[in-house]
């Protein structure tokens, strides 16, 4: 399920390029609103790493790039995905009850948002990344290593993310799924609360019947989908 956010600034805008964790917390205000953040922050699912069950996407509207700062001149879009709609209902509920988004000490208006529900049949999708892609692996240091597209162990590394997501949340064997990335992806350094994550951005295809599809479209691909990483939107459907 999706919520899409319209928001409306009292004024231009101007906000880091690092903005992840800012627009996390954002969420996760609107949901104590509604006494729903202790969950969705605090636990997730799964007892190792515990997926939060949540994914957002870039911000997008009008806007210039300038010294390493984005300056939004008017409306800005949100998309915040789940594969639990009880997520994005609380998050609606929330919009609902107090139309304001609050992004670095600025209230930002809620003007409009609407919660959809994506359907799938059984077969493909193309899609590419609205927020890069991450895959991450303890090196023998211990130290925090990136998997590239083009390293042989990226691909089964983003299956066995899905199926650990979704075993986590439903409990049985994960369907099937095969993940292709096509043409050149861009490397993207985003700094999260003081440390640098390394995700690329680009193009897959992706096989799989209606419930994998489902599930990759609304969870996210790749790891830290509650930090920003891994929206997927489509080519073609």
């Amino acid at each position: 399920m999706q919520v899409q956010l319209t928001l409306i600034p009292r004024k231009p805008i101007i906000l880091p390029l690092n903005y992840n964790y800012a627009v996390q917390s954002a969420i996760y205000a609107k949901l104590s609103e509604v006494g729903a953040s202790d969950f969705w922050h605090n636990s997730g699912f799964g007892k190792e790493n515990p997926f939060k069950g949540f994914v957002f996407g870039r911000l997008w509207g009008n806007h210039c790039v300038e010294d390493r700062k984005i300056l939004f001149y008017d409306g800005i879009t949100l998309s915040v995905r789940s594969p639990l709609p009880s997520f994005c209902e609380a998050l609606s509920k929330s919009v609902a009850k107090n139309p304001y988004l609050s992004l670095f000490g600025e209230p930002l208006a809620v003007c409009d948002y609407q919660l959809s529900d994506r359907k799938f049949t059984d077969g493909s999708m193309d899609v590419f990344c609205d927020s890069p892609v991450l895959a991450s692996y303890s090196g023998s240091s211990g130290k925090k290593q990136y998997y590239a597209p083009c390293d042989e162990a990226f691909v089964p590394h983003l299956v066995r993310n899905y199926e650990r997501k979704y075993e986590a949340i439903y409990g049985g064997k994960a369907p099937t799924v095969q993940i292709e990335p096509r043409g050149e992806h861009k490397k993207v350094v985003t700094s999260y609360k003081g440390t640098w994550l390394i995700a690329y951005a680009g193009n897959y295809h992706i096989e799989g019947g209606s419930t994998a599809l489902e599930f990759l479209y609304h969870a996210g691909l790749g790891s830290k989908n509650a930090q920003g990483f891994g929206l997927l939107e489509l080519l073609s459907q």
